[in-house]
Parts: structure tokens; C-alpha cells; sequence
């Protein structure tokens, strides 16, 4: 996302800033519109499939899930313009709520 700012349709919801980061807001562009975030490359949008992929394969066999700190991370995929990031996001969200299967 800080490389390629217009693979979200809607700006990351600001968050308190540790004492370490940059005290100047980052001002990237996010997509205007669906064709801004068409401009992101595939190998982009599939390598993040394959994180979140793997972070919901994890997740749904992960028994201490509170551990998990990337759910800000996540919850700002969902505002992909692409479809499967966007679904994926879901999913991983979904398997982080749900309490872990019992084998």
C-alpha cells in the first residue's frame, strides 16, 4: 500500500502514530476511481492474494489469535479496488473472529 497508494479506493482510516514515526502526514494519492486502481501491476495484486491467502490458512488453525497485529493492516485491503483483495481481506477477518477449528 505505501508503494502503490491507488490500490485502495478509499483512504486508511488515520491511527494514533508512535513516537518514532514521522510527525509529517504522508500525503499519497489514493484511486479516484475504479481505472486508478487498474494501475496497480498484477504481480502486486497476486502477491498480496498469496499473503492473505496464507495469513487466513494460518489464522483458521492459529489457537492464540490475539497475538495478530495486523488487523488495521487488513481492514484497510478492504477497500481494494480489486475484487479478490477485497474478498480475501474478508476472509482473513473472518478466520481472525472465528474461534479455531478443533482437530
Amino acid at each position: 500500500v505505501v508503494n502503490y497508494p491507488s490500490l485502495l479506493l478509499l483512504a486508511p482510516v488515520e491511527r494514533q502514530k508512535s513516537p518514532f514515526e514521522e510527525k509529517e502526514a504522508n500525503k499519497n494519492q489514493y484511486a479516484d476511481c475504479a481505472l486508478d486502481a487498474e494501475s496497480v501491476p498484477d504481480s502486486v495484486i497476486d502477491g498480496i492474494c498469496t499473503i492473505l491467502k496464507f495469513l487466513s490458512s494460518l489464522l483458521s488453525n492459529c489457537t492464540n489469535k490475539s497475538v495478530f497485529n495486523s488487523v488495521e493492516e487488513i481492514v484497510d485491503l478492504l477497500a481494494a479496488g480489486d475484487d479478490s483483495i477485497a474478498a480475501l481481506s474478508l476472509q482473513t477477518l473472518a478466520h481472525v473472529a472465528t474461534p479455531p477449528a478443533l482437530h
